[in-house]
């Protein structure tokens, strides 16, 4: 990605910081062993990988998300489902209402409400087909209708604004001991937007990103009777460190940050391919840079190997390219993923450790890897940062509010959350802000920026 930061003064990344609100200790260790493993079984039920017009893969979001809490998820299609739920192995059911009119009462759709109906594990709803599990009266529910009148949203004592008009699913309560654990209004009535009756938890509208998607994050931790919580905490990403970079910038950030007990990760990048002549220039030509990038992690800092060009064949430039994915295309590249990811960070390492640079963590330049990919990284890398490219047919990332881990793709996975600083942008740090207010929604959560 481009770099934000070297060329502008250490004021505006003073400024940034002084928004923060909640700094702890960082370390990727301490990442590791601050989550344990789940003995939850979780099963996915979904009618739907994709919403309509949309490239991004829901199914492959919520698994990842699930992971959160549970090591052992399995995914059934509805159309695949013909009999009953081993309702003693799975304490979790979630149904994915993806699409309008997928449960549309078929047998498919009966025998699901049927071993839902005699279920005792926990039961969580998302969007569309709550009115087929109600209407067999079991919950104190009455599904009324869908409405996109919704203005805002209201979640432990705080309101919250929403820009677009979503479809909203809407049902009532009819039993006041039902738990509303969020609401959502349209200036004239208000409606759960996630309500518990029983086992049963619904959730009336299944979104990805802002509030809405945060509302839901924090509520899985009472859907997993999560009780401890672990305080929030934010990294700053120092991005795009190449031979290139001026060593003397390098070391005052480091000092400023070390000063404040700012944690912070180093996004490296090893080898820098020259646009004019395309020689490979890697960091043992660059014997100061190698220096400040020491002088950095003697002062807190984690490398993370950020690709190993950051950059794919001689069309693209280091630190504006892709590297493993085609971005001309808007498509997966040409190549055997797992022979590519191999080399690519086996050479990125060797120019690191002949340097005495020793990176924990990796980073896909600009998030973009396909799912091969990530699995190939799994056997380099206990962790992954940044965000998370959701689909292998076209580009689309996105992010998660906490730490997440043993999913299929990633061992550990630290996010990206909060943005960027954008010299140009004006707006920069009050986004940044704003994009922290709606973060902290999420207890355990963790954020970065860059």
């Amino acid at each position: 990605m481009m770099f934000k930061i070297f060329n502008k003064s250490l004021l505006k990344l003073v400024v940034v910081l002084s928004i923060v609100l909640i700094i702890s200790n960082f370390s990727l260790s301490s990442y590791a062993s601050e989550i344990t493993s789940s003995t939850d079984k979780v099963l996915i039920i979904y009618d739907s990988k994709k919403e309509t017009a949309y490239n991004r893969d829901i199914l492959n979001i919520m698994r990842t998300l699930l992971g959160r809490f549970s090591s052992d998820i399995e995914l059934l299609k509805l159309s695949n489902y013909d009999g009953e739920i081993n309702k003693n192995y799975y304490s979790h059911i979630f149904i994915l209402g993806i699409n309008e009119n997928s449960y549309n009462n078929d047998k498919n759709t009966k025998n699901l409400i049927s071993s839902l109906n005699s279920y005792k594990g926990t039961i969580c709803w998302l969007g569309y087909g709550i009115e087929n599990l109600l209407e067999h009266k079991k919950y104190n529910l009455d599904y009324v209708g869908k409405t996109n009148n919704i203005v805002s949203v209201n979640y432990r004592g705080k309101s919250y604004n929403l820009d677009e008009h979503y479809v909203f699913n809407i049902v009532e309560s009819k039993d006041t001991s039902n738990k509303v654990i969020g609401s959502i209004n349209d200036t004239l009535n208000k409606y759960p937007y996630i309500i518990n009756d029983k086992n049963l938890f619904y959730v009336s509208k299944l979104d990805l990103d802002g509030v809405l998607f945060y509302i839901f994050c924090d509520s899985l931790n009472d859907i997993f009777n999560i009780k401890t919580f672990d305080k929030g905490r934010i990294f700053v990403r120092i991005e795009d460190v190449h031979a290139f970079r001026e060593p003397k910038n390098l070391v005052e950030i480091a000092d400023y940050l070390s000063s404040k007990n700012i944690p912070f990760t180093i996004a490296l990048i090893p080898a820098y391919v020259n646009p004019k002549n395309h020689k490979v220039i890697t960091l043992s030509e660059s014997p100061e840079i190698v220096k400040a990038i020491k002088y950095m992690q003697d002062k807190g800092g984690t490398v993370i190997l950020h690709g190993y060009t950051h950059q794919y064949k001689k069309e693209e430039v280091s630190g504006e390219g892709y590297e493993f994915w085609d971005g001309k295309k808007d498509e997966p590249l040409k190549e055997n993923m797992k022979i590519f990811v191999k080399d690519r960070v086996l050479n990125g390492l060797r120019v690191c450790i002949e340097n005495g640079i020793y990176p924990l963590a990796f980073e896909a330049p600009h998030y973009a890897m396909e799912s091969e990919g990530y699995k190939e990284l799994k056997k380099y890398f206990s962790t992954y940062m940044g965000q998370h490219q959701n689909n292998d047919k076209k580009f689309s990332t996105n992010t998660y509010p906490y730490i997440i881990r043993d999913t299929e793709e990633f061992n550990i996975f630290i996010p990206e959350n909060l943005g960027y600083i954008d010299p140009e942008d004006k707006f920069t740090f009050q986004n940044i802000k704003e994009n922290l207010d709606k973060l902290s929604i999420v207890r355990g959560f963790s954020g970065g920026f860059f």
